[in-house]
Formats: structure tokens, sequence, C-alpha cells
């Protein structure tokens, strides 16, 4: 799955990156870790007449739930979407013909489970500073009365050799467009034969990672030092690759 993921660039490079206005993402600040557990607000790119930029939560909050309790309550069910079933699930079927997005990241967070200890590993895109996710999007609220907000959630598939070996429990990993892709997932005259077809082309095979220090999600030092290589003797036995 995808929980954990890191957006370290600025507005205006991430501006620059997916051609958008950074009008509606001034607020953003970049972090090395958005935790999926905390709904936090982050950027993503939608399609309105030509790609714009917004800020939504994580953790997509369907439309036709009533209630803000009932929207808590559901929200840490969909961080995630798994591909292989996005058509058929109520929460996820209609975001994925008409609202999908993408969702910027310089890389992500995964657990490799050895020995039963779980060990840290950042993994990024090589070659690409900045990449996207694959994503759908909502907007809540706007019938009840309330000030609306957007959510999101990230597809997520089965995981190829590199992300089996760190996933190696659950054995899934984020989908991640590639550059030729990310305009085109967001294409509002896509169909399902087209989206399916996205998806089933992108086999993720230009990943890298590093293991990394146990403690990163409570560090407050720069991403330099934060995502640098932590060296765990104890995996060397079991090298991936």
């Amino acid at each position: 799955m995808c929980f954990h993921y890191s957006l370290a660039t600025n507005v205006r490079k991430l501006s620059k990156r997916f051609g958008v206005t950074s009008d509606l993402i001034k607020d953003y600040t970049p972090l090395i870790h958005f935790n999926g557990f905390s709904h936090p607000q982050a950027p993503v790119i939608l399609n309105q007449d030509g790609p714009i930029a917004i800020m939504a939560n994580w953790g997509l909050i369907p439309d036709w739930v009533r209630t803000l309790e009932e929207a808590e309550k559901m929200r840490n069910n969909t961080l995630n979407a798994r591909a292989e079933t996005i058509f058929e699930k109520p929460s996820f079927k209609t975001p994925i013909r008409n609202h999908r997005c993408l969702i910027p990241a310089t890389g992500f967070f995964e657990w490799k489970q050895y020995e039963n200890k779980k060990y840290p590993h950042y993994v990024f895109v090589k070659n690409l500073d900045v990449f996207a996710f694959a994503g759908i999007y909502s907007e809540w609220g706007t019938d009840m009365g309330n000030k609306s907000f957007h959510t999101f959630s990230i597809l997520t598939k089965a995981a190829n050799p590199l992300m089996s070996e760190i996933n190696n429990i659950q054995k899934r990993m984020p989908v991640i467009l590639s550059p030729g892709n990310e305009k085109r997932w967001i294409n509002s005259k896509l169909n399902h034969r087209d989206i399916v077809e996205i998806l089933n082309q992108e086999n993720n095979d230009n990943l890298d990672f590093r293991t990394i220090r146990h403690d990163f999600m409570q560090s407050s030092e720069p991403a330099d030092k934060v995502l640098k290589t932590w060296h765990y003797p104890e995996l060397d036995n079991n090298l991936l690759f």
C-alpha cells in the first residue's frame, strides 16, 4: 500500500514541473513526510479546462457521504484505492471515471520486514526529481451547507519485483505515472478502456531506493540528512538484487 510519501520541493518548482499556476497552492510548504493517517493537505493536479493545482486532504470522502462523522470514520480506509477493483467499489467507481488527478511526490516510504523487525526504505524514481502518483479525487460538502473541500486517494497495484522485496508482506505499491501519461490520465474524455490501458502500461521499473533511519518521522533535520542512507548490518545477508 502507500500511506507515507514525500514532497520536498517548493511551489515554484512544482508549478513549473506540471505547468500550473501557484495561486491555489501558495500556502503549501514542502514536507519530507506526509502521513496519510493524519489526513494532511497536499497539492494535487486536476483538469478543469486545463491542468490546475489545488490543495486537497488525503483520504477520499465520496460525495454520497452525508455527515462529517461518517466521513471521518471512512477516511482511513480510502487513503488508497486498489486498481484491480476500483471500478467496482462504491467509494471509487465515480471518481475513477470522472475525477482523476495527479499527486506530485519526490519519493515514498515502505518498510521491509526481516527477522520480525521493520526497516524503512525511501523509494524514488531514477532521474526524475518530481513524479506523480495516479490519483482520484472528490469534492465534499457542497450540498450540505458546509464549506466544501477536496479529498484524494492514491491508486495501488500488485508490487513489481523490486517493491515485492521491499514491501515483502503486503506486496503492493502505488501506481506511478510516466511523464508521458500524466496529462493523459487527467484527460476528461478517457473511457474505461483507456484508463485500464494506462494502468497496465505502468510497470515502474525505473525505481531506486535507500534504507533510512528508523526515526525519520520524528526528525526535524533537513531532507538531505533525514533521507540519507542508513546502513543496517543485519540486512547485509538479505540484500535486494
